[in-house]
C-alpha cells in the first residue's frame, strides 16, 4: 500500500508539472514570458504551437492511461492477495473447529466408557455382597416382563 500511495503521489506530482506547463503555454506566459507573445505577432506559427501543444496533450493523456493501468494491475494484486488471505483465515478457522470437535468426541467417548466400567464394576459387587436379593430382583423383572407380553 505504502508503494502504491508512492506512486500516486510521484504521479499527481509529475502530472501537476504537466499541466501548469501546458496552461502557462495555453496562456502564452513560458519561461519567456511575454517575449512568447511578442513572437507570435511577429510572424511565429501558432500553428506549430498548437500542434505542440496537442503533442503534450497525447503524452499527458498516455502518462495517465499508463498509471491508471498500473493502478489497476496493483488494486487487482491487493484484491487477490485479500481474497487468498481470507480464504485461508476461513480454511484455518473451520480446521480449527473440526479439530475441537474432533477433541470433544473423544473427550466425551472416553468419559462414557469410564462411567460404563464404574457402573459395570458396581453391579458386580452389589451381586457379589447380595446374591440372593439380586435373584430376586431378577426373578421380579421376568415375571412383570412376561405378564406384559401376554397382554400384548
Amino acid at each position: 500500500m505504502a508503494a502504491l500511495r508512492r506512486s500516486v503521489a510521484t504521479s499527481e506530482a509529475g502530472n501537476l508539472f504537466l499541466l501548469r506547463t501546458l496552461a502557462r503555454r495555453i496562456r502564452g506566459t513560458t519561461a519567456a514570458g511575454n517575449e512568447d507573445i511578442m513572437a507570435r505577432k511577429n510572424g511565429s506559427s501558432v500553428a506549430g504551437d498548437i500542434a505542440e501543444i496537442e503533442h503534450e496533450i497525447g503524452q499527458l493523456m498516455r502518462d495517465i492511461e499508463t498509471r491508471v493501468s498500473r493502478l489497476n494491475a496493483m488494486t487487482r494484486r491487493g484484491a487477490s492477495q485479500a481474497a487468498n488471505g481470507a480464504s485461508e483465515f476461513v480454511s484455518d478457522t473451520i480446521s480449527d473447529a473440526a479439530e475441537r470437535v474432533r477433541n470433544g468426541a473423544n473427550t466425551v467417548s472416553d468419559e462414557a466408557a469410564r462411567m460404563g466400567g464404574d457402573a459395570l464394576r458396581k453391579i458386580e459387587e452389589e451381586v457379589g455382597q447380595r446374591p440372593l436379593l439380586t435373584l430376586a430382583i431378577a426373578a421380579g423383572i421376568g415375571f412383570l416382563a412376561g405378564m406384559a407380553g401376554r397382554r400384548h
